[in-house]
């Protein structure tokens, strides 16, 4: 978000999308473990199975590492990436469009799953009503 300029939510938080292709899943385990050193308790071999969500939290950083979304293709999204030299690094960011889709898919995930944890917690308390 910071990149396509909200300065207003500046947090220590970092969205990581791979691609898990099992090379690219090593060389990103590499560099996390370069920038979080002592703080990876996962193999890197996780990074290569779609659909892993991994959570890292440090003194400095929060970081959270999809290798797969529901609702989007990677390959799709990586194409149109806007291209940043920071340096003498290529980095590589969602354009603002697509991560507004991404955005979307994930807020309906969520709705979604909000529902059904809804439905769980009224039948749960219509249940101990019900209870002597």
């Amino acid at each position: 978000m910071l990149f396509h300029g909200d300065e207003d939510r500046l947090v220590n938080d970092l969205d990581i999308w791979i691609d898990s292709e099992k090379g690219n899943a090593h060389r990103c385990f590499d560099a996390l473990n370069a920038l979080m050193p002592d703080s990876l308790d996962f193999r890197p071999s996780l990074l290569a199975i779609k659909g892993w969500r991994i959570n890292l939290r440090s003194s400095r950083y929060d970081v959270e590492i999809f290798t797969s979304m529901d609702g989007v293709e990677f390959d799709e999204f990586f194409l149109r990436c806007k291209k940043y030299t920071r340096n003498g690094e290529l980095l590589y960011f969602v354009r603002a469009q697509d991560l507004l889709a991404i955005k979307r898919e994930v807020y309906k995930s969520y709705c979604e799953r909000m529902d059904k944890e809804g439905k769980d917690i009224a039948f749960l308390e219509n249940l101990l009503r019900t209870l002597p």
